[in-house]
C-alpha cells in the first residue's frame, strides 16, 4: 500500500488499516456503538451473517495529507433496502448523497429504525460541502434529524417537494432553523458548486414520489452519476417523464462511474406504469356502492392526486386518517404538488360529521397499507378507530405491496376487515400498486443512455445487486468493471480512470433508534430481547445476611413467559435447589460471581430438564 493511501487512511479512517473481526462478542455494547451480530439460541429467523465491528473513537493527525484520487464510502444502502447514504472525498472537499433510515429487521426486537453510522465523519465536518437529497422517501431523508447535528448542519440540496418533506421531519425536532435549504427548482438546467473540486448537475427521474432526481457529479477524475431511485414511466402520475435528453447528454459527455438502483433488478421487463394503476383504482371507486377506504403510502403524492380526481368525479368527499397522510397531503397542497377543489379533502378529526353523508359519497384515505400496529387501517380492522367502523358494503383497497417482513401483519388486517363485513381488494386481485424502482429493461435503458465505464449496483440486498450485475453484463458492461460493495468499503477512483475497491474499509455499525435512544441498543440488549421473546425470563431473588453471606431460606422465583408457575411447582422447586447449591459453592459472596455461577447452573438445569433457554436474572438482597 503506497504512502499516499497510508496518509489518507490515517487522516480519514484512523490508524487501523484492515478491519479485524472480534474474536468474541463483548459483554455489553455501550452507547454509540450500534448493533452487532449476535449468536442465536434456537431461533433461525435471522438475516445474513455479516462482519460487524465494535465502534471506536476515530482520531485524525494534525497534518492533513491528500492525494489525487476521489474516494467513495457507502455508509448504507449496500447490504439492505434502506439507510441510503454515501460520502465522496477529494482533497479538502466532502459531498454526501442522501441520509436515510432503514426499517428494523426481524431480529431487531423493539427497535424503531436504523440509521447510518457517521462516526468517522464527525471530525471532518469543516470539509462537508453539503448533503444532496435525491428524493423525499424516508430511506433517503429519514435520518436527517439524527445525523445533521453530528455533522454540524451542512447545507441540504434538493427539489422543492424533497426539501419540504425534510423540513417537516426536522420541524418535529426543532431543527429547521439551524439548516440551510438550497432548492433545485429546475433540475434540467441548474448546476451547483460544492467546494473547490465538486460540482453537481441533475436530471429528473420517475419514482413513486414526485420531484425525484439523479445526480451527475463533476469531479477531477471524471463524471460520477448517482441515479437515485428510478424507473422509466411514459405515463407518470404527475405528467413529468424522466429527462431522457439530459441523461443521454451526460452519457455522451462520458460517465466514468455510475451508482444505480437495484431494488427491482430481479424482475424482468419494465415496471408497470402508474397510469395502469390509476385507471384500475378509479374503476373500483366509481363502481363501489358503499364507502371506499383506501390505504397507501403517504408519500405517493402523484397517486394520491389521481385518487383525489377519481373521488371528485364520483361525487365523494375525501377524509384523511393517519398523521403522516394528513401532514403529507397538507404539505403537497401548500407546495402545489397536489390540487383539489376547496372542501373536497378534510382531515378526520373530532367535529367532522362523516356519518351524516351517504355511504356512496364517502372516501377515506388512510395510512396502514403495511399493517403497521398503530396505523389508521389497523385500528379500523380491530374496531378500535374512534370515528370509523368497518361494516358491510365497505370496499377496502390496499394500494401497496407488503414490504418483506410485513406480510403477516397485512394478512391479519385483511382477515379482520373481512370479519367485519368489508370487501378487500389487494394487488393480488388487480394491478392497484406498482413499484417505483427499475426492472431489468429499465436498467438496460438507463445504462444504454449513460454508457458508464464502471458500475456499482446500490440500494439493495446482495441477491438484488447480483441480478443487477448480470443485467448490466448483457448490454456490454464488462464483468470486471461492475463492483459490488459493502457498507464501509472504500472505492478509489484514480485520474487514469482506474476504479478499484481498497483492501481497507471504514468501520460502520448499525445505529439503532429505540424511542429517544440513539445507538444505545447493542448486542447484549438485542440478545436479551431475543431470549425473552422466545423463552421468557426467570428472576431468582436470594435473601442473605450482609456479614456472613448466609442464605435466609429458599430464594423466591418469579417467571414471565417461561412456565405457568401454579402448574409447574416441581420445576420451580427443583430450580430453587439448583440455585441454592450454586450459591453455596461460591466461596466469596461477590455479587458478580454469584450471578455468574447461579445463572450458569440454572440455565444448564433448565436446558437439560425442559429444553428451554430463558433469560436468568439472579438478585441478592442483603439484610
Amino acid at each position: 500500500m503506497n504512502d499516499k493511501l497510508d496518509s489518507w487512511l490515517n487522516k480519514n479512517i484512523g490508524n487501523e488499516k484492515k478491519v479485524q473481526q472480534p474474536s468474541s462478542l463483548p459483554p455489553q455494547t455501550h452507547k454509540g456503538q450500534g448493533q452487532q451480530k449476535f449468536h442465536k439460541t434456537k431461533n433461525t429467523r435471522f438475516r445474513k451473517p455479516q462482519a460487524q465491528n465494535q465502534a471506536r473513537n476515530i482520531s485524525s493527525p494534525q497534518t492533513e495529507v491528500f492525494d489525487d484520487k476521489v474516494r467513495v464510502v457507502p455508509l448504507g444502502g449496500q447490504e439492505e433496502v434502506g439507510r441510503n447514504m454515501s460520502a465522496l472525498f477529494y482533497k479538502e472537499d466532502i459531498v454526501i448523497i442522501d441520509c436515510g433510515l432503514q426499517f428494523p429487521e426481524m431480529d431487531m426486537f423493539g427497535v424503531d429504525y436504523v440509521i447510518p453510522d457517521v462516526k468517522f465523519l464527525e471530525d471532518k465536518t469543516h470539509r462537508i460541502r453539503g448533503i444532496i437529497l435525491t428524493h423525499g422517501h424516508l430511506d433517503h431523508i429519514g435520518a436527517l434529524q439524527h445525523i445533521l447535528p453530528k455533522l454540524k448542519f451542512p447545507p441540504l440540496f434538493g427539489t422543492p417537494l424533497t426539501l419540504g418533506l425534510a423540513k417537516k421531519r426536522l420541524d418535529e425536532y426543532g431543527l429547521t432553523s439551524k439548516v440551510k435549504f438550497i432548492e433545485i427548482k429546475n433540475p434540467a438546467t441548474e448546476k451547483i458548486q460544492l467546494g473547490k473540486h465538486f460540482s453537481a448537475e441533475f436530471f429528473r427521474v420517475n419514482h413513486s414520489i414526485p420531484d425525484g432526481v439523479g445526480i451527475c457529479l463533476n469531479t477531477p477524475v471524471g463524471n460520477i452519476v448517482h441515479t437515485g431511485d428510478f424507473k422509466f414511466d411514459f405515463t407518470p402520475s404527475d405528467g413529468l417523464k424522466s429527462d431522457f435528453g439530459k441523461i443521454a447528454e451526460i452519457g455522451k459527455r462520458g460517465v466514468l462511474l455510475a451508482f444505480a438502483d437495484s431494488t427491482n433488478a430481479e424482475k424482468p421487463g419494465y415496471t408497470i406504469s402508474e397510469k395502469v394503476v390509476n385507471e384500475n383504482i378509479a374503476k373500483i371507486i366509481s363502481e363501489a356502492k358503499g364507502r371506499v377506504i383506501l390505504a397507501t403510502f403517504a408519500s405517493l403524492i402523484g397517486r394520491i392526486q389521481h385518487i383525489v380526481n377519481a373521488a371528485n368525479r364520483s361525487g365523494r368527499k375525501i377524509f384523511l386518517s393517519g398523521r403522516s397522510m394528513i401532514t403529507n397531503v397538507e404539505m403537497a397542497e401548500k407546495l402545489g404538488y397536489l390540487k383539489a377543489p376547496q372542501g373536497l379533502i378534510r382531515p378526520l378529526k373530532k367535529g367532522v360529521r362523516i356519518n351524516e353523508l351517504p355511504a356512496n359519497k364517502i372516501m377515506i384515505l388512510c395510512t396502514g397499507s403495511q399493517g403497521e400496529e398503530l396505523s389508521a387501517l389497523t385500528r379500523i380492522a380491530l374496531d378500535e378507530h374512534s370515528m370509523i367502523k368497518a361494516k358491510d358494503g365497505d370496499t377496502v383497497i390496499f394500494s401497496s405491496t407488503p414490504i418483506i417482513g410485513n406480510e403477516r401483519a397485512v394478512v391479519a388486517v385483511t382477515n379482520n376487515l373481512l370479519r367485519l363485513g368489508a370487501k378487500v381488494i389487494t394487488n393480488k386481485n388487480l394491478d392497484i400498486h406498482t413499484s417505483g424502482h427499475a426492472s431489468q429493461e429499465d436498467l438496460k435503458l438507463m445504462h444504454s443512455l449513460l454508457r458508464p465505464k464502471y458500475l456499482v449496483p446500490i440500494h439493495g440486498e446482495l441477491h438484488m445487486r447480483h441480478a443487477h450485475r448480470e443485467t448490466a453484463q448483457k448490454i456490454g458492461i464488462e464483468e470486471n468493471n461492475i463492483l459490488l460493495l459493502d457498507n464501509g468499503d472504500i472505492l478509489e477512483i484514480a485520474p487514469n480512470e482506474i476504479v478499484r475497491k481498497s483492501k481497507s474499509k471504514v468501520r460502520v455499525n448499525n445505529i439503532l433508534i429505540d424511542g429517544l435512544g440513539v445507538g444505545d441498543i447493542g448486542t447484549s440488549v438485542l440478545r436479551e430481547r431475543q431470549i425473552m421473546s422466545e423463552n421468557g425470563i426467570v428472576t431468582i431473588i436470594f435473601k442473605a445476611y450482609k456479614q456472613s453471606g448466609k442464605l435466609i431460606g429458599a430464594p423466591d422465583i418469579i417467571s414471565r413467559g417461561f412456565v405457568y408457575m401454579k402448574e409447574s411447582n416441581a420445576i420451580v422447586e427443583e430450580t430453587k435447589k439448583v440455585a441454592m447449591k450454586a450459591y453455596a459453592e461460591v466461596s466469596k459472596k461477590d455479587y458478580k460471581e454469584v450471578r455468574k455461577e447461579v445463572s450458569r447452573a440454572v440455565a444448564k438445569f433448565i436446558r437439560q430438564r425442559i429444553d428451554r433457554e430463558p433469560l436468568i436474572l439472579p438478585y441478592t438482597i442483603e439484610v
